[in-house]
This record gives structure tokens, sequence and C-alpha cells, in this order.
């Protein structure tokens, strides 16, 4: 396999399809592009219309972001995971890689406008360590179609932009290079689906309806997950695919109609950029206060009187970990998040501003739910005493 440079590739693609890896999400997310080409292939009425035409088109319409914050110091220490983020570049041309480079104050960045990079050789030497001179950008780079990587984009920041918890913050960094009015977000552990994505028009209507029966704009679409760890076949995989069965549909479609409280619970929901853009980005990046960060972008559009609504129609696919110890973490987190998030002031605004029948319902949806299950808890071990 080391003598055939091709064979090797095509296995660890083998391998990343059955594990939850960039590869498998960028693979899965891709299948949007050649969806819309197809209806517009079928726009057209006729199968004999181009399909580099309707491709094409399809390109227009959508942009497609990775954002690897750590692909500037893999590139820098010449690590082989950024080679293999350069083959996705490679693989799919509109395909675009965010992420947070430093230089030094005097250094000219390696890929300037308009300028390849292929070899190691070709790359200037940069800062080893951020001092005094250091400067800060948010860059955006594909591929040059001839196995090299072309600069794009990129924005010179004030300062080093991961302050707080990664994942917001690599979120906010790559949120201006996302042209459009909406973007979905997606984890690294997700995959998408050409036959799901042939519903993303009706999707995108959503935020178009004007008849509303919760009124407001609508900011935020949800949707369910399929857990595709749930088919490994181990019982603590199958227990996941079960939880995350009842959390994401049926507890999500109670907390939207009629309890109207909802707010934002998964990446693969789609948001208006537009209206989040000039209100901090989709969500907020403070180390351990934010540390479940989705939660408070819905917080926040519910305060600017926005409206959240989920969907059943559409699916995304989701990784889920698969032993106990993975499972015990998770769900730590969960409530760790949750106990951090009634120590700020944004559930405190949200509680003044909210009506009692949906204050009661934000309650029991947020920490009433761990209190509960600690008195429960209790109860029943008292009562086995």
């Amino acid at each position: 396999m080391a003598a055939d440079p091709l064979l090797a590739l095509r296995v660890r693609l083998w391998a990343s399809m059955r594990g939850q890896t960039l590869a498998r999400t960028v693979f899965g997310m891709m299948h949007y592009e050649e969806a819309l080409a197809f209806l517009a292939i079928l726009e057209q009425g006729s199968i004999n219309f181009p399909y580099e035409v309707a491709l094409d088109l399809a390109r227009r319409k959508v942009r497609y972001v990775c954002a690897c914050q750590v692909y500037g110091e893999w590139r820098r220490a010449n690590d082989p995971r950024a080679k293999d983020v350069e083959t996705l570049l490679h693989a799919f041309p509109s395909l675009r890689v965010a992420y947070v480079d430093r230089r030094a104050q005097n250094t000219l960045h390696s890929d300037q406008q308009g300028s390849r990079s292929k070899g190691e050789g070709t790359v200037p030497k940069l800062m080893d360590a951020p001092g005094r001179d250091t400067k800060w950008f948010a860059v955006l780079v594909r591929s040059d179609g001839s196995g090299g990587v072309l600069l794009d984009s990129s924005t010179e920041l004030p300062g080093n932009p991961i302050l707080g918890e990664g994942k917001p913050e690599n979120q906010n960094v790559s949120l201006p290079f996302c042209h459009g009015e909406l973007v979905q977000l997606i984890d690294m552990n997700q995959e998408g689906y050409w036959e799901e994505a042939l519903k993303i028009r009706p999707l995108l209507c959503e935020f178009s309806a004007s008849t509303r029966a919760k009124g407001g704009r609508v900011t935020i679409v949800g949707f369910p997950e399929h857990i595709f760890t749930q088919s490994s076949g181990f019982v603590t995989a199958i227990f996941m695919g079960l939880q995350e069965r009842y959390f994401g549909s049926f507890l999500q479609r109670v907390l939207d109609e009629p309890l109207d409280v909802r707010l934002h619970y998964g990446h693969p929901d789609v948001l208006d950029k537009l209206h989040f853009l000039p209100r901090g980005g989709v969500s907020k990046a403070s180390r351990e206060i934010n540390l479940s960060e989705d939660v408070f972008g819905g917080i926040k559009t519910v305060l600017a009187g926005g409206s959240i609504v989920f969907r059943e129609y559409h699916q995304v696919g989701k990784g889920r970990p698969t032993n106990l110890l993975e499972i015990s973490g998770f769900f730590a987190k969960l409530s760790s998040g949750c106990a951090a998030a009634v120590t700020t002031r944004d559930v405190a605004r949200l509680a003044e501003k909210l009506p009692l029948a949906r204050l009661c319902s934000f309650y029991y949806s947020c920490i009433a739910f761990y209190l509960h299950d600690v008195i429960v808890l209790h109860v029943t071990v008292r009562i086995e005493l």
C-alpha cells in the first residue's frame, strides 16, 4: 500500500466514511451541490440540459466554508493533517477553508492574492510563537485547480480571536466569509444525504413565510438528526440513538408547538445570517459560562424579536458517543452548560420578558429538568431503602 499512494488514499477515505470524521462531513454536505444541479435540470424540462451548466449555477447559490482554525498551525508545522485538508479542497473546487493565521509584522503571507503555494519550500518561515509584533488574520483559501492552494480572502484582526470557547469562536471568525442571507451550521461529526438535500428549497422558504401563529420574523429553522452510529450494534450506541430520537424529535416538537420555548439546540439548524451578524455572531464564546454556546443563539434572537420553528421533513446525519465513558462525559457537558447558562444575564433578561406560561415552560425545559431528576432519584432511593 505504501508503494501505491492512490490505493492508500482510497483506503483512508473508505475508513473515514465509516467514522466521525471531517471527510465524511464534507462529502455529505457537498450533496447540496449535486441536488441543486439536479433540480435545475428538472426545472428546464429537458434531460438534455448540460449538467456542467446546472452545476455551475448550483455553485453560485451556495458557498461551502470549512472552519478549521488550526489549519495554519498544521501547515506551519508540516503536519500531514494539513495535506489531508488540502486533499478535500482539491476534490471539491467550491469548498473553502477558513482559519486563523498569525505572522510577523514585517513578514508577508505565503499566499498573497493570486499567488500559489505548492511545495514546502515556497512557504516563508513564519513566527514559531506569537509575540509583540505578531499580527492575526482571518484567512480563506481554496484550491487553484492544479494542486496548489490559493488565497481567496484575508482580513486583519485586532488580536488573537480565540479567547473563549474554541468552537463558537471558530464559528464567528468564519462567519464573514459565508456569503448569502442564510447559513447552516454543521458539526464535524455530521453528514448529509442527497435525497435530503433535495428538500433544501422548502426549508429555505420557511424564512419567507408571511403568516405565522407565533408572530415575529423567522430567524432559526431547526430539524432533527439521524444518528448513524446507532447501526454500529453496540447497546450503548442504540441507547444514544433512542435518546437522540426522543430529544431531537419528540421533545423539540413539543417545545416548538405549543410551548414556544425551543431555542437553538442543534447545529444542523439554518439561521438568518443577516439577523445574527450585527448582533455579535451566531453564538457566544465566553469561556466556561458559554459552554452550551448554541442555546445562547436562540436566547439572543428571542430577545431581539425573532421566531424559531422546528420542521421534521428534513434531517442530516449525526454521530454520537458509543461507549459509557463518552456518554457520561457528554451528559456531564450538557448539565454543566445548563448550570452555567442560568447564571448569565441573557437568561435573566429572557426570564424578565417572557409571559408566565412560556416562562414556566422554559424553566422546565432548562434547569428544572436536572433539579427534578435529583428529587425523583432521591425519593426513589428513600422508598427502596
